[in-house]
């Protein structure tokens, strides 16, 4: 419950924030029959909830981009339905030095979070369990951003994209030749492609790594 209430408010934080700059009222308007999160009814108004702007209809799409990528969400726009749809898998990333197996269970060792500016590692993991996924192939990889620009070799991610047709998945990324030259936040981005909207890979969760 506290998702929902946490989504709806800060869903009209960034609409009312925009609305606040508006100086006048005028066309054109845009109509909201329904806002879901993983398919699920958070927000319903049998009578179209009417918001009036002041600019172009991508204005107020951007308003909802913005929440999402805050969310680390995807954004499903639905006009002819009038209906928003975010999609948030549970995620939960952790980095460590090792990541192995006993039983048909991961086992984590060494997690860490922070890193002496120049430190070199040959390798170390990010461990990712990943719940409430669409119900659909979806596709899972890592992405890295690095402070500044890292060598074409450094920070190679294995599996490069993981196919996965379950709600749920565990997923053990392996990090080579990582050189922490740079002081900052190195960004381990857990993203999502679902093939049913299109190409894209969305940033669904992200772990951080300082160096300092």
């Amino acid at each position: 419950m506290w998702r929902k209430s946490f989504l709806l408010f800060l869903l009209f934080s960034f609409l009312f924030a925009g609305l606040a700059q508006a100086r006048g009222f005028s066309d054109p308007t845009f109509d909201m029959d329904q806002l879901k999160m993983n398919n699920e009814v958070i927000y319903e108004y049998k009578a179209p909830l009417q918001f009036i702007l002041t600019r172009e209809l991508d204005r107020i799409q951007a308003f909802f981009k913005k929440m999402a990528d805050a969310l680390h969400a995807v954004l499903i726009w639905d006009s002819s339905h009038r209906t928003i749809s975010l999609i948030k898998p549970d995620v939960q990333m952790v980095t460590a030095t090792t990541v192995g197996k006993k039983e048909d269970r991961f086992v984590i060792a060494g997690p860490f979070s922070k890193v002496k500016k120049g430190e070199f590692l040959d390798s170390f993991y990010v461990y990712t369990e990943v719940e409430n996924l669409p119900d659909e192939d979806v596709e899972l990889r890592l992405d890295v951003d690095t402070p500044g620009s890292a060598g074409k070799d450094e920070f190679k991610v294995t599996p490069g994209v993981v196919k996965n047709s379950g709600e749920d998945a565990w997923i053990s990324f392996q990090v080579s030749n990582a050189r922490f030259n740079q002081a900052g936040s190195y960004k381990f981005r857990l993203q999502m492609k679902i093939p049913s909207l299109g190409e894209t890979f969305y940033t669904i969760a992200e772990k951080k790594i300082e160096s300092r």
